[in-house]
C-alpha cells in the first residue's frame, strides 16, 4: 500500500486557507482545546506551509509534512519546520497534539473500495492519542455515495478520463487535474462512517455558508446535489 505521488498543482488548495483556519480554530474553541509551548501541530501534506503559518498564534511549534521538496523549499522557515514526509509513511513525534489533514485524504486512492478505505483510515490511524483535524470536500448525492463513487470510476479509468479530457474543452466547469490519476470524494455521512468504523470519536463538526460551492448542470449528470468543504476533529 502507497501513496500515489502528485504533481503540486493537483494538490494545491491555497484558496482555502482562510476557511480551513476558521474551522479549525472554532473547532477548537468548542471543544476548550489549548496549546503550550512544548505542544506541536503537524499540517500534513501541507506544501509550502500557507495554512500551518496562520497557526502561530496556537503553539511557535508548527511542522509542515510533504514530499514535495520545491513546495517545502518555499515555507518560511521562521514560522513552520519543513519536514520531508509520507503521508502513510510519517515521521512520529510525541511531543504533536494536534495534525492537520487539509483536503488531503480523498487523493489517497489505490485499487478497491476496500483498499482506498484502508488507505485514508491508516493515514489516520498512525497518530492515535492525538487530535485530527480533517477539512474535506464533501460531495451529496440524490442517491447517497453515488456521485463520489462515479467520480472515482471516471478519473481512475485511463479510457473515461480521456473522453471526458476532451469534453472539458467544451464544458471548462468538467476539467478536472486528476484525470488519469482517481480521485475518491465522500458525502458527510460516509466520511463520518468511514471514521467510525475505524474507532475514531468525532468530537465537532464545522460547516460554513461560505464553504459551499455551485453545482454546474454538467455535475447534475453524476447525481450531485451538493458539494461543500467541512471540518471534522476526531480523536482516536
Amino acid at each position: 500500500m502507497k501513496q500515489v505521488k502528485l504533481e503540486q498543482g493537483q494538490l494545491d488548495h491555497g484558496d482555502f486557507v482562510d476557511m480551513q483556519v476558521t474551522q479549525l480554530k472554532k473547532l477548537l474553541f468548542q471543544e476548550d482545546i489549548q496549546f503550550d509551548s512544548k505542544d506541536a501541530i503537524v499540517d500534513m501534506g501541507g506544501g509550502s506551509g500557507c495554512f500551518a503559518a496562520r497557526l502561530t498564534d496556537l503553539t511557535p511549534k508548527i511542522c509542515v509534512y510533504d514530499t514535495d521538496g520545491n513546495a517545502l523549499g518555499r515555507c518560511d522557515r521562521d514560522l513552520v519546520l519543513p519536514v520531508c514526509s509520507d503521508a502513510l509513511n510519517p515521521k512520529i513525534e510525541d511531543d504533536v497534539k494536534l495534525v492537520c489533514f487539509n483536503l488531503i485524504l480523498h487523493h489517497l486512492v489505490d485499487g478497491t473500495e476496500k483498499e482506498i478505505r484502508g488507505m485514508q483510515t491508516k493515514a489516520l490511524s498512525f497518530w492515535s492519542k492525538r487530535y485530527l483535524f480533517v477539512y474535506e470536500y464533501c460531495y451529496e448525492s440524490f442517491i447517497d455515495g453515488l456521485s463520489g463513487k462515479l467520480i472515482y470510476w471516471i478519473t481512475k479509468s485511463k479510457c473515461l478520463s480521456f473522453l471526458c479530457k476532451l469534453v472539458s474543452f467544451f464544458i471548462s466547469s468538467l476539467r478536472a487535474n486528476t484525470f488519469g490519476v482517481g480521485i475518491r470524494f465522500r458525502s458527510k455521512k460516509e466520511w463520518i462512517d468511514l471514521f467510525e468504523s475505524k474507532g475514531f470519536t468525532l468530537l465537532g463538526v464545522s460547516a460554513m455558508e461560505e464553504d459551499r460551492d455551485g453545482v454546474d448542470w454538467p455535475f447534475r449528470l453524476l447525481l450531485i446535489k451538493e458539494i461543500r468543504r467541512i471540518g471534522f476533529l476526531l480523536t482516536a
